[in-house]
């Protein structure tokens, strides 16, 4: 996923502002053998996901790898990062891999109790609306780090059990004076 090929142009994807910072900078800077400099242009985006059997089957591989059955808890910690996934790009701010991880534990782990979703760069929730009604047992969440903003975005999880929220290193933390004050938060009520 992270090399494509067009013609005469290559594209690849980072996922580190400073790396693409520091690839725009050897703008020009390369000799080719032909004499002429590489151009190097640096683009915000993501490739496209395609996922077919292969991918949601390592995706499955991956997860069982980190699922504890012990403890019902399963660390998706840096998905897309996983050195098993690196020729798929699985990354879980993408709406249709998201969607895909929720049905593979309604189909494989039914009974998870905790999931950690620490940095994954994950901004949107809403459409989990429908979706996590799947793990009806999960108690545990853990988002902390990734780049939710509002808290409007958590209104796709009402309805779960969940006894244990983390948020820290979100933006929408920042809104608040402390974590007490998130705690507390009431949908209703203005910030």
């Amino acid at each position: 996923f992270q090399w494509q090929v067009y013609g005469t142009t290559s594209t690849f994807y980072v996922d580190d502002y400073k790396i693409a910072e520091k690839l725009l900078n050897l703008d020009r800077q390369i000799q080719l053998p032909n004499g002429f400099r590489l151009i190097i242009r640096v683009h915000p985006g993501s490739p496209n996901v395609d996922m077919n059997s292969a991918t949601k089957e390592k995706m499955k591989l991956v997860m069982a790898k980190r699922y504890s059955a012990g403890n019902k808890a399963l660390d998706l910690t840096k998905f897309h990062a996983d050195p098993e996934l690196q020729d798929y790009f699985c990354a879980l701010f993408k709406p249709i891999v998201f969607l895909t991880v929720v049905e593979i534990i309604a189909e494989n782990i039914p009974e998870l109790e905790a999931l950690n979703l620490f940095d994954n760069k994950i901004s949107v929730l809403s459409f989990l609306k429908k979706s996590m009604k799947k793990i009806p047992n999960l108690k545990i969440l853990h988002m902390g780090n990734n780049k939710l903003r509002e808290m409007a975005q958590l209104d796709s999880l009402q309805g779960l059990p969940i006894i244990d929220l983390v948020l820290n290193g979100n933006p929408l933390c920042d809104k608040f004076k402390d974590q007490a004050s998130y705690i507390r938060y009431d949908s209703n009520s203005p910030l």
